[in-house]
């Protein structure tokens, strides 16, 4: 996890969230995205609540609305209000061209 205020790099089971240009809420994104790729949550499940990601990966509420608004966009998952977050897209019926960055 991150250390208080972001000032570390930080190890999930995932992946690592490290200080880099790209920004945090992008990284949350790309680490959501690889468990919805990788079957963590199906179609039509609700992902775990906000309160959960943002202890999970030691980030702030904002930084986990925006990765999640950012999976939204992508039309992989669904905020609903009173219910929770809704996977609504099989991401493996998509395929990506993943390049490294480094």
């Amino acid at each position: 996890m991150l250390e208080p205020h972001g000032r570390a790099a930080a190890t999930t089971g995932l992946g690592a969230l490290p200080r880099s240009g790209i920004p945090l809420y992008i990284q949350v994104a790309g680490l959501l995205r690889r468990r919805l790729e990788a079957g963590v949550w199906g179609l039509g499940e609700c992902i775990p609540p906000i309160e959960a990601l943002m202890q999970e990966y030691g980030v702030s509420r904002i930084t986990m609305r925006q990765a999640l608004a950012e999976l939204e966009r992508d039309s992989l998952v669904r905020r609903v209000q009173g219910k929770g977050t809704v996977v609504t897209r099989d991401s493996n019926t998509d395929r990506w061209l993943i390049l490294p960055t480094e």
